[in-house]
């Protein structure tokens, strides 16, 4: 029984390193995807600026577009705040791990 322990221990200390890669990976997924949503929204963005400084096109268009607009913004706001607190966490849970390690 203390065998299979030991072995278990041994195993589980062995694959640690393979989880913590992942989180890392997982991590940097998270980057890229909102950085790759914050640059969209920006060209987004900057084409209804060109938009709005030929001043081609109805008021309509004009309220819907300001309208979408606002709710990109919004949602960049939510999901740059979401990533703060996902990483937040992770450094919090990070530096709790390297404590109890000591």
């Amino acid at each position: 029984m203390l065998k299979n322990g030991l072995i278990a221990a041994l195993g589980l200390a062995l694959s640690a390193p393979a989880f913590a890669a992942r989180l890392d990976e997982d991590k940097v997924k998270d980057d890229v995807k909102t950085a790759g949503k914050n640059a969209g929204d920006s060209m987004k963005d900057a084409s209804d600026d060109v938009k709005d400084k030929l001043q081609t096109d109805g008021e309509t268009k004009k309220a819907r577009r300001h309208a979408r607009r606002a709710a990109r913004k919004m949602n960049r706001e939510k999901r740059n705040a979401e990533k703060r607190a996902r990483d937040t966490a992770r450094d919090l849970r990070d530096d709790v791990k390297r404590d109890t390690d000591r």
